[in-house]
């Protein structure tokens, strides 16, 4: 156990002990899901090739305007196809590489990025099919037009109820994962640090320690006003000990803390941002 930090901060070790009860029905409904999306993708593309092929089989009863416009759609469910295939492949070696390694660590938060932006998308495209169907009620549509519709909706819909269901929650997941990964690290350096380095000394004082009473009890004060008192003074102390170090001194730490943002912050604040990362329950 490390002895500069507090015990009770998660490993991932400890972390995975939870995948079962905790995280892996996000991961296994994140499975499904993007399998589920790039099916429907390919029928997308296969229902716009076809749409497309029959038109073009019969020009003399469409303008060249509709025929683009068939063609550009076809075009376009076909990119689209190959981004989200690429994407799900990739999620997928993603998530093979987290349970062999047993660290959500290793998910790939890109393509779980990706999968927020199609909720997006979905939900714009959502919004756009209840305007244009309100203006073109009346209009005659195809068998395969109505298909490609149907299936848009389904995927758009699907799009952004899957993504909040379980992306969302995997990319938290992974969070929790990369940032307890940072910590171990983090505290491994520390540990390995020369004793003579003014770093190592301010992080082994910034462990929480038992406090001694003196001098005479007070009847007065309730003992937990007794503990809240010692953790602030404990508290003001460590403070103040990094705020007597160089500022690059404390861009150092909060580098290997992964604390964003640390250059622009002031120094009384990112001490106390230290001091509440390193002594978090």
């Amino acid at each position: 156990m490390n002895p500069f930090f507090n015990k009770n901060t998660p490993t991932v070790e400890e972390l995975w002990k939870d995948e079962k009860s905790k995280y892996r029905k996000f991961a296994v409904g994140s499975v499904v899901s993007s399998v589920f999306l790039s099916l429907l993708s390919i029928a997308l593309c296969l229902v716009s090739i076809f749409i497309f092929a029959l038109g073009d089989s019969s020009t003399q009863d469409q303008g060249q305007n509709r025929i683009s416009d068939k063609y550009a759609s076809m075009v376009i469910q076909c990119i689209s196809l190959v981004i989200i295939l690429f994407i799900t492949i990739k999620f997928l070696i993603s998530i093979k590489n987290s349970y062999r390694n047993k660290s959500f660590e290793h998910l790939n938060l890109g393509t779980l990025m990706v999968f927020g932006f199609i909720s997006f998308i979905g939900f714009i495209e959502i919004l756009g099919f209840l305007i244009y169907h309100q203006n073109t009620s009346n209009s005659y549509l195809e068998p395969l037009q109505i298909t490609r519709i149907v299936l848009n909706i389904i995927f758009s819909l699907a799009s952004v109820v899957l993504y909040y269901a379980f992306f969302r929650n995997l990319r938290i997941i992974a969070a929790k994962f990369i940032n307890a990964r940072n910590f171990e690290l983090f505290t491994k350096e520390v540990e390995n640090m020369d004793p003579s380095n003014p770093l190592y000394n301010l992080f082994k004082s910034m462990a929480p320690e038992k406090q001694e009473m003196t001098g005479k009890p007070n009847t007065v004060e309730e003992p937990a006003e007794i503990i809240d008192n010692d953790n602030k003074e404990h508290k003001k102390q460590q403070i103040q000990k990094m705020l007597d170090l160089p500022i690059q001194n404390l861009y150092i730490i909060a580098e290997k803390l992964n604390i964003s943002g640390y250059d622009k912050m002031d120094k009384e604040e990112l001490a106390n941002l230290i001091y509440e990362i390193t002594n978090k329950k």
